[in-house]
């Protein structure tokens, strides 16, 4: 067993790095989220190497609140366009494994199935992304959609 802890996205990621090595954890569940730890302002070669020298693995946490079911196309793809960007630097960061998490969206838009076939649709693409950098993605149940074994195992069915 490996003890870790996510990062505060309000922090210094720099600074919540050499906090997880000064406090002995072993992997750091890194937020990639605003308002200081986007991916835009990640510092990759600081950040890789005070991975490295802290010797802290990492697992990939996306925003949780990225409109993946949004029934505004534009809203989803927008969702998905920061999606890229995030695994693309969780993948230049050396993960190979990144949470998602499912959109509650707006259920009188689209309905309880029509939510549900957003997210699968948005979960494919982002597999799609994910694959070619060798990151496994990973779903986290929540208080929404996607929370029941059931739900979930109908989501891996689809997509293993």
């Amino acid at each position: 067993m490996k003890i870790g802890m996510m990062n505060n996205p309000q922090m210094d990621l720099l600074a919540e790095i050499a906090w997880a090595y000064k406090n002995h954890f072993e992997f750091m569940d890194l937020t990639l989220e605003p308002s200081a730890a986007h991916p835009r302002q990640v510092k990759l070669k600081q950040t890789r190497r005070a991975l490295r020298e802290g010797n802290l693995d990492i697992v990939g946490h996306t925003a949780y609140y990225l409109p993946l079911a949004s029934p505004l196309e534009t809203l989803r793809k927008a969702a998905l366009k920061e999606m890229r960007l995030t695994l693309k630097v969780f993948s230049e960061l050396g993960a190979t494994k990144v949470t998602v998490h499912p959109d509650k969206s707006i259920p009188f838009a689209l309905g309880s199935k029509g939510v549900w076939e957003k997210n699968l649709e948005s979960l494919e693409a982002i597999e799609s992304l994910a694959a070619p950098l060798g990151i496994t993605i990973l779903l986290e149940n929540m208080d929404r959609t996607f929370n029941t074994t059931k739900e979930i195992g109908d989501a891996l069915a689809r997509i293993p």
